[in-house]
Order: C-alpha cells, then sequence, then structure tokens
C-alpha cells in the first residue's frame, strides 16, 4: 500500500510540470507500478486537455492491460469531459472518472455521468462536489453519479458521519467511498 501511495505522488508530480516529459516519465513510473502488482492506476487530469489526452496514450503504450481510476478534480467543461471519454474509449481502456467537471455544476455532472454510462458503461465519482449532506442528497436525488467520495480531510469525520447517517434513515442506498486523504 505505501508503494501505490509514492508511486501515485511521484504520478501527481510528474503530471504537474512539463506534460511531453511528464508522459514519457509516467509511463516508466507505470511499467514499475505494474511490475510490482498494480493494473490500475489514479492519474490526475483535468489541467490541459490535450497534454492529458497525451499522457494517457504513453502509460497506455507502456502498459496495454491497465486500466484508469481518472481524477479531473473539476477541472474539464462537460465537453472537454466527453472528448476524454471519447478517446479512452478508442484505446480501450475501463475507467472511473472522479470529479470531470467544477463541484457545482450538477447539470454538467450529471450530463457526462449519462454519457459515460450510457455511451462507454464508466462510472462516474463526485468527490470536490461533496461537501456536505444536502450536497450528497442533491447528488442522490438527481442521480447525478454513480459513486460518491467522501474524503474526511475534506469534510471531517463528524461531516462524513452526517452524511452516512442522513442518507440511511431515508433508504437512501448509493456506493460511498470513504477516504482518510
Amino acid at each position: 500500500m505505501v508503494i501505490y501511495f509514492a508511486v501515485t505522488k511521484i504520478i501527481n508530480l510528474l503530471t504537474s510540470g512539463n506534460n511531453v516529459r511528464a508522459g514519457l516519465e509516467m509511463a516508466l513510473i507505470d511499467a514499475v507500478a505494474t511490475s510490482i502488482g498494480f493494473s490500475t492506476l489514479k492519474p490526475k487530469v483535468g489541467k490541459n486537455l490535450n497534454a492529458d489526452i497525451e499522457v494517457l496514450k504513453a502509460i497506455r503504450v507502456a502498459h496495454p492491460e491497465c486500466s484508469f481510476m481518472l481524477d479531473a478534480n473539476d477541472g474539464y467543461t462537460s465537453s472537454e469531459a466527453i472528448k476524454v471519454l471519447d478517446r479512452l474509449h478508442e484505446m480501450g481502456v475501463t475507467i472511473l472518472f472522479e470529479q470531470p467537471v467544477h463541484r457545482d455544476d450538477w447539470e454538467s455532472l450529471g450530463h457526462v455521468t449519462q454519457v459515460a454510462k450510457q455511451k462507454y458503461g464508466i462510472s462516474v465519482a463526485a468527490d470536490e462536489s461533496c461537501r456536505s449532506l444536502s450536497d450528497v442528497e442533491k447528488i442522490i436525488e438527481g442521480n447525478l453519479v454513480d459513486v460518491i467520495n467522501i474524503k474526511l480531510a475534506k469534510i471531517g469525520v463528524l461531516g462524513a458521519l452526517e452524511i452516512i447517517n442522513g442518507c440511511s434513515p431515508n433508504n437512501k442506498t448509493f456506493p460511498l467511498l470513504l477516504f482518510t486523504g
């Protein structure tokens, strides 16, 4: 598990700089990660659509069987997020797409989720959009995503418990991911 976090941190550092170099270095890091047993990577995307696609292609060339859990950190517009899905589909990549659009753009979040699910069979997760129980209720009632990511570092233990307890009494079942970092 420690190695996974180290590899993830290195990938995040590399994708924040020179994108051409980062793509090549990410492919090398991916080769190391897959050689020790990792088959799913979580690259950070959402800063530059074309550079993101090039980085993902470089990783895919280095390891054709890997899957991605993309984390866009609310960096794309709806049309950019769908373009990423189109390109990844061309590469044959199965992914989870985390927070593809701005956290307050509920309409686009629902639209990207609908396209991802219906056209590609891909799940979309909300992360930055989950700041309170009312946000989660809005997401569930609007069927805006497939998975809700609750981060304790962002909302705290009490906030997470409020969300979990708030959903349970109303028979609202939903896949939740709970992260400490």
